[in-house]
Parts: structure tokens; sequence; C-alpha cells
């Protein structure tokens, strides 16, 4: 057997010394590629305003709630691009104490309410809040917007309960919409239950809360160092959000496909205790449990000395379950004593009732007129 000399084997350490550097040099070139691609496609989503949709991160308590001063640009369905307040909603700053001879007038709600398919300066809080305050100096009144998107009834009462009292509201209003009341029971038959307290009746007729899904997606509902830095800071984050919630909206498929995911992911997850909470109520009928609902926001708003107005989403479709629905909350308004306004003859009566309209939500249009009718209303109980 022949022994390598000195220069050869001086050469051979050489060449493993060469494919050691190049094996590194060849990683850092695709890990500084990367971040650079990363960073370039970030920058052209924010130039091009897109991926800026994001606005919600988790709440354990509500479900989840807005980010406070995120810059949010809309385009799922019209257009508007914003700021959220530094309190988290889709409002001005409010300060918390509240101004001497004003009157504070706290609006609760959904995304109809939250507005977020407009400019900022055109949903129906921010025109009814001008309205008010029309040729008055000092202003009179000041309109607080409390609506989020996907807010259930139930939500908003406990918001209400944990945020709005602090603000000491002189009326509350609540612009009621029937898809927020389907989301005060939970529907076993669903294959993925969104994060949310839900409500149902017991065997006695009492108003009860099941927090068991939150109880269950605990984990997920907990702060999170790098999910919450990229809600609040990446577009490219805000693109596959944004892809997700219109999938979500639009793509039976697409639910299905998430449901069976959520649903093999919960096998292999440790099953929590309050898992069994909702086996000892039925399936609920959301009417009675969102007339509980309402009780008890009028208990608490008279309990604030703040009056409660329920305003009606316009069923200009001719929805049966919303006119049966309407026709119930008439009396049932009597009998609570609170304010009853139903925007539906108003938007009927209307030349062209489709502009007031977006898709789903109201148009500057529809926000302006809803303005209108409330300020109207209010000026009649005021």
């Amino acid at each position: 057997m022949t022994t390598a000399t000195q220069p050869e084997m001086q050469q051979r350490e050489s060449l493993k010394t060469a494919k050691h550097q190049a094996w590194w040099h060849i990683a850092l070139e695709i890990l500084l590629i990367t971040a650079l691609g990363i960073l370039s496609l970030e920058g052209l989503f924010r130039v091009c305003g897109v991926g800026g949709s994001e606005f919600l991160e988790p709440d354990a308590v509500l479900g989840c709630h807005q980010l406070a001063g995120k810059q949010v640009t809309w385009r799922l369905e019209g257009y508007s691009n914003d700021r959220l307040s530094l309190a988290g909603r889709r409002d001005i700053l409010h300060s918390l104490a509240k101004p001497a001879g004003v009157k504070r007038i706290a609006v609760l709600g959904d995304s109809a309410t939250e507005g977020l398919q407009v400019p900022l300066t055109d949903t129906y809080c921010r025109v009814l809040d001008h309205l008010l305050n029309t040729n008055s100096k000092p202003a009179p009144f000041e309109v607080l917007n409390f609506g989020c998107s996907s807010y259930s009834t139930g939500q908003q009462v406990l918001q209400f309960e944990k945020d709005v009292t602090a603000y000491k509201p002189d009326i509350t209003v609540l612009l009621y919409v029937r898809g927020a009341a389907l989301q005060n029971c939970y529907n076993p038959y669903k294959r993925a239950a969104e994060p949310r307290p839900y409500f149902y009746m017991d065997n006695k007729g009492a108003l009860q809360q099941d927090n068991s899904i939150l109880i269950e997606q605990a984990t997920g509902l907990k702060p999170h160092a790098v999910l919450d830095f990229l809600r609040r800071h990446s577009r490219i984050y805000g693109v596959f959000s944004q892809a997700n919630l219109a999938l979500s909206i639009h793509e039976k498929l697409y639910n299905k496909m998430r449901g069976w995911t959520t649903s093999l992911a919960s096998k292999f997850q440790p099953k929590a205790a309050s898992r069994s909470t909702r086996l000892f109520y039925p399936q609920q009928d959301v009417w009675p449990v969102t007339k509980a609902l309402l009780h008890r926001l009028n208990k608490d708003c008279q309990a604030a000395g703040s009056p409660l107005i329920v305003m009606i989403f316009p069923n200009t479709i001719g929805d049966p379950i919303l006119a049966v629905q309407i026709a119930d909350l008439n009396s049932f308004s009597k009998q609570e004593g609170f304010g009853l306004l139903d925007l539906t003859p108003a938007f009927k009566a209307n030349k062209d009732p489709s502009s007031l309209f977006l898709q789903y939500h109201f148009s500057s249009a529809g926000h302006k007129l809803t303005a209108e009718q409330l300020a109207a209303f209010l000026a009649i109980r005021t």
C-alpha cells in the first residue's frame, strides 16, 4: 500500500475544507435569498395595499377582539383603508373619562356596525356623530362604535358588561342582525365551532353560558409571540388569512375539508374535562336564547343608567323568519321597556334599495340612511 505524501495529505485536507466552506456558503446564500424574497414580497404587497385585512386577534373571554392601532386595508367587499383606534375599535379614539356636558351613545353590533366595507368617516356611527353635533359647539354628543365582526348577540352583551360600561354611556344602541343571533347557540352538527362563548336555556328556563369551546381551544387563544407579530405586521400572513376568510364564506367544500381536518386533529389532543358541558342540554332554539340575552342586556343598561335601543337590520329581502322576529320584538320591547327601531320601512321606501347595500353590508348610502333614521329616533326619545 502506497502511503500518501505530505503534500497529498495537505491537498486532501484543503479539498475537505473547501467542500465544507462551500456547503455553508450555499446555505447562507439560500438563507439570504429567501429573506430578501420575503422582504421584497412584503414590500410589494404593502405598496399595492394587499394583505392588510387582518384585524382580529384571539381573546380568551370573548373569542376575539380587534387589533389596537392596526392599519386595515379592506377589499373583500367594498373598500376602506383606515387605522383602528388605539383602544382597538373601528372608531376614533375616545377618552375613558366622559367629558363634562357630553351625552355618550354606545353602539353594539357585528360587522354591519363595524363597517369595514366603507371608509371610517362613512360608517353610520361617525355620520350619526356628525348629524347630532352639527351647528353645536362644543359638541353635545359622542358616538362610540363597539361593533366587531363575527360577534354574536351574546358576545355583544358580554362586551357591554366587560368594556362598555367603563365609558359610562347615556344611551346604548344594539344593531340586531339575525346572522349574529344564529351564533348565540352551539350547533352540534357543525364540524368546527368558532371559539366564542355560547348560551342556552336550562331546564328551569334560565339563561346559562357555555364556555366549553373557549376552554377546549384555550391554547390557541393564548398570546403567541410569532403569530401576534405576523397578524400585526405581515402582509403575506394577511393574504393567506384573507384567502381563508373568502373560502370560508363562499366555498362549502373548503369548509367541509377544514372541519374534517379540525376533527382529525382534535382526536390527537387530550380531551378537556369541560367537553361534556354541552351534553347536559339539548340543541337550542336560537330565538328564546336571543330574547333572554336582550332581557339581560336591558337589565344591564338600566343598572348603568343607559337606556337600550334595539335597531333592526332592514329586512329588504323579505326573510320570513326575521319578519316573525320583528313582530315579536315589537311586543317584547314594550314588555321590557326598551326602544325599538326597525330600519325596514325606511330602506324599502328608498327609490333604489339595492344602492343601500354592497353585497351583504351597507354601502355608504346605507350607512347614511341608518344614521339619519337613528338620529330622528333619538330626537324623539331624548
